[in-house]
């Protein structure tokens, strides 16, 4: 199956793909709610550096600053030595590291499991965070390479299907150019990595501290 085919379908295959897992542990298994849910505005929370933004799906970038709202459909990148915190106004705060390029694909109040419902497509770069357990009832991140869906703890999730976990749950789908999706279960701690080569595999202290550390460092508000 071709990759951009699969990875279009979202979170249905994904739900599919990680079968083995029970239906408690993959949100979305319930019927869709009969009426739209409410998409929700971002913003941002905290910079450093240069970041812009982009209104027409990355065609035309304009200079972001601390405070700007983030609609679903924009397209959000960073520039080289920047760093960006977006609040997604449902629950976690996500961080862009530098040359990053994330779009906004849906914020939602509730979705199909009745709870917020968050979708973000990363591009290029990478993406940490922190989520609470049950604050949401979905939070996927798109890669080129697969879908991560983040459960619960902290985490970073990187565009070219690199993913670390140092607390909490993470579930990644990952596609190989030319193979079937294959389910990945992170879960920490201790804290793990997953690299499309190697699969799932305890993460070095090194690795732990650069991630701690990401986390860690304030941003102007």
């Amino acid at each position: 199956m071709h990759i951009t085919r699969w990875l279009a379908q979202g979170s249905f295959l994904l739900t599919l793909v990680l079968g083995v897992i029970s239906s408690r542990e993959v949100a979305g298994a319930e019927e869709p709610s009969a009426t739209t849910p409410p998409a929700k505005t971002a913003k941002v929370a905290g910079l450093k550096g240069r970041a812009q933004l982009s209104r027409d799906s990355g065609t035309t970038f304009v200079p972001l600053l601390t405070g700007t709202e983030v609609r679903i459909g924009d397209v959000v990148r960073t520039a080289v030595a920047s760093a960006l915190d977006l609040d997604l106004g449902v629950g976690p705060t996500v961080r862009l590291t530098e040359s990053t390029l994330v779009a906004v694909d849906k914020v939602s109040e509730s979705g199909t499991n009745n709870g917020p419902e968050i979708e973000l497509s990363l591009r290029a770069g990478e993406v940490l965070g922190r989520l609470k357990e049950g604050v949401v009832s979905r939070f996927e991140i798109k890669t080129p390479v697969g879908i991560a869906q983040i459960l619960h703890g902290q985490f970073r999730v990187q565009s070219r299907g690199y993913v670390v976990v140092l607390q909490g749950k993470t579930l990644f789908a990952h596609v190989p150019p030319g193979g079937q999706p294959a389910a990945h279960t992170l879960n920490a701690p201790p804290a793990c990595y997953f690299t499309p080569l190697a699969g799932v595999r305890p993460a070095p202290r090194e690795l732990s501290r650069e991630v701690s550390n990401q986390l860690k460092a304030k941003l102007e508000k």
